[in-house]
């Protein structure tokens, strides 16, 4: 998503932000041994983690934000075979959402990577 940024392809930042912050999210379930379905959303899968006190309830309501961003279908990567939803092909992401949106994903990767090693330490 980075390289994305350098290149001016702000559209496919939010498409590969999302994949990155999904795989990650997948990984803590199987690294914790956590039951996830290959359909669940973003806000599904932290509140997995959050039942299984991987992170508190506050920062799972914090992740909510990005997750409905990451899962919008109003970014035309996300819903590419929906037709009716043409208006998607005018929203032009500009440089300074992109570059949050990709902020703050890795900030969350970072924060829940981090969290997720925690546990696996603590006795």
């Amino acid at each position: 998503a980075y390289n994305r940024l350098m290149l001016n392809d702000f559209t496919c930042v939010v498409r590969e932000c999302h994949a990155v912050f999904r795989s990650v999210l997948l990984r803590i379930h199987e690294r914790k041994g956590i039951v996830y379905h290959e359909q669940d959303s973003l806000n599904t899968l932290m509140t997995n983690l959050m039942e299984r006190g991987v992170i508190s309830a506050e920062y799972a309501h914090k992740f909510h934000f990005l997750s409905n961003v990451l899962e919008s279908e109003i970014f035309l990567p996300m819903a590419p075979e929906k037709s009716h939803h043409h208006y998607a092909m005018m929203l032009r992401i500009s440089e300074e959402l992109a570059c949050s949106i990709y902020y703050l994903t890795e900030r969350s990767i970072f924060f829940l990577t981090q969290r997720a090693e925690e546990d696996s330490v603590s006795p």
